[in-house]
């Protein structure tokens, strides 16, 4: 679990650091981005071509159905928000909120969207669905856009085909040590009789280009979230689903300590004690001292 005030306690020295001006110019643009990723989720990201349950995997994730499946969305972002809402930015960048999440709202012409939504697992990770027509080109331009944000990688597919090997060749080895490759709708493909040929194809792959490989029954695993937001854990379980969860969440806390290590040696390194506690006896007026 997250150590919210080893993670605030950082955050603290490395705001102090800039604020009395202890670092060189070189190192506070450092500070400043460790400043930065302290304090957001980790972000996970989904990729794939359309049609391979991107959709259905983040509404796995948040636990309930935030996202239509009927309805074609630009690629967007599920981020934590007290309240549900929907902003939308345009192929010219201009931005419109919505309040609630009704995506029948949102203009034909959308290029992004950010939707918040108050889930306490968003606390801990973001999720970005991107969206692309499944041509080489589009396919490959939204991968290169998309892993400058991202620190978990969730390629979903059903077969990892030669347009998605050729995008998958352009990311970075370093994402590819944080990347996973889930076999989305397995019920299908285990109803087919190709669930266990399809894995054994993709070992030699799987084991150069991912830290590993889950399939998933994800139909299976929405259902497992009831209506009055209860989980059914068996049916999660045997979907699949809650495997992935929970290495998601064990890789994501990983990435986090070693995210408050590195923090902590740059302090270390550039001798920047831990911020005082302030003394409150002597802060106190004279009249408040005891008699």
């Amino acid at each position: 679990m997250k150590d919210v005030s080893t993670d605030d306690l950082i955050i603290d020295r490395l705001k102090m650091a800039l604020q009395q001006d202890l670092l060189p110019a070189p190192a506070q643009k450092h500070a400043g981005q460790l400043i930065e990723r302290l304090a957001s989720p980790v972000r996970v990201t989904l990729l794939g071509m359309p049609g391979t349950g991107k959709s259905e995997l983040v509404n796995m994730f948040a636990g309930k159905s935030v996202l239509p499946t009927d309805i074609d969305l630009p690629t967007l972002e599920l981020v934590w928000g007290e309240k549900a809402g929907i902003t939308v930015t345009g192929s010219d960048g201009a931005t419109s909120e919505f309040d609630g999440l009704d995506f029948t709202a949102v203009p034909a012409a959308a290029a992004y969207l950010r939707v918040k939504m108050p889930i306490d697992l968003l606390r801990r990770i973001s999720l970005l669905e991107v969206v692309t027509d499944g041509s080489d080109g589009e396919l490959s331009a939204a991968v290169d856009w998309a892993v400058r944000r991202t620190d978990i990688a969730l390629w979903c597919s059903q077969d990892f085909g030669a347009t998605e090997r050729v995008a998958w060749a352009r990311v970075p080895e370093t994402l590819k040590d944080h990347a996973f490759i889930v076999l989305t709708k397995a019920d299908i493909l285990s109803a087919e009789k190709r669930l266990a040929s399809k894995i054994n194809d993709l070992e030699a792959i799987v084991a150069e280009e991912f830290h590993s490989l889950f399939a998933i029954a994800t139909l299976q695993a929405i259902r497992s979230t009831q209506p009055d937001g209860t989980i059914d854990t068996a049916l999660r379980h045997a979907s699949g689903g809650q495997a992935l969860m929970d290495e998601i969440l064990r890789h994501a806390e990983r990435g986090r300590r070693a995210d408050l290590d590195t923090a902590d040696l740059f302090l270390a390194r550039y001798q920047v004690a831990e911020a005082p506690v302030p003394d409150k006896t002597a802060a106190a007026e004279p009249d408040e001292q005891p008699m």
